[in-house]
């Protein structure tokens, strides 16, 4: 349905059969704190042998249960205005979510259910560049109604599970 250059996540079973154990969570849970740990910090906190907590890292890792990636400072990057944007479409999803994923502010963009069809989260340089951005968004063919939520403070991001 969309061209290949957007990723579409969809919440999908591991590669394999196997359930995930006790253990299995413990090192998620300690790679989403610290993706750079390494397999000797990580086998106490998980009660595995360092070749242990290899072996099950790298299993995690070939069957797509977990992907380790760094996320940037915004700050660092001179990032200073965040914000969801929520837009109503008329018409076919795929141009606007073509057009919307190739713009480089965009961060997240889900389809949703309920009033509006996409809920997108924009990282921007700042207010005037989050406004510029929404003006591209409302030009948009097929775009109805637009409707921006801008984030004043950030208190919590917190990816941990469990």
């Amino acid at each position: 349905m969309f061209g290949k250059h957007i990723e579409i996540r969809l919440a999908q079973p591991a590669a394999s059969d196997r359930a995930l154990d006790e253990v299995d969570l413990s090192l998620i849970r300690e790679l989403v704190r610290d993706g750079r740990a390494t397999f000797v910090e990580l086998a106490p906190k998980v009660g595995l042998s360092q070749a242990g907590v290899r072996a099950r890292v790298q299993r995690l890792l070939e069957e797509e249960v977990v992907v380790i990636q760094a996320f940037p400072s915004a700050e660092v990057l001179g990032i200073a205005s965040f914000a969801t944007i929520l837009v109503s479409l008329r018409g076919p999803l795929e141009p606007v979510v073509e057009r919307i994923c190739a713009m480089p502010e965009f961060t997240v963009v889900a389809l949703a259910g309920g009033s509006y069809d996409l809920v997108c989260e924009v990282w921007c340089r700042d207010n005037e560049h989050l406004l510029e951005t929404l003006d591209t968004i409302r030009g948009l063919d097929g775009v109805g109604l637009v409707q921006s939520n801008t984030y004043l403070e950030i208190i919590k991001e917190d990816y941990l599970i469990g």
